[in-house]
């Protein structure tokens, strides 16, 4: 076989880091065990994320049911006394629209 012209020697593998199938054995071990403890640590990062989200979102759907509540107990009154601001004004007697005369003695 032919070796490109890019190489200067031909390919030996990696057989000098690895030596058989314990070594590759070690070598997958080792990997698994870096893999491993990277997404344990994300994992437990996305956790912590998580949480923190629920209890803020927690604290503010509180927060803004409560001043829903507000509200609408202040539109409430509002309606309400827009009511009776409309039943005293019904109820004002139509004289009052018409001229008043007053005379001198």
């Amino acid at each position: 076989m032919q070796e490109p012209e890019s190489f200067d020697e031909s390919y030996k593998g990696m057989g000098s880091e690895v030596v058989g199938v314990v070594g590759s054995i070690e070598v997958i071990q080792s990997d698994f065990a870096r893999s491993e403890s990277k997404t344990s640590a994300a994992e437990a990062q996305a956790q912590k994320e998580y949480d923190e989200f629920m209890t803020d979102s927690s604290v503010d759907k509180a927060q803004k049911t409560k001043n829903i509540e507000h509200k609408s107990s202040k539109k409430q009154n509002h309606k309400q006394s827009l009511q009776e601001g409309k039943t005293d004004l019904d109820g004002t007697p139509k004289d009052l629209d018409a001229p008043v005369l007053i005379t001198r003695s």
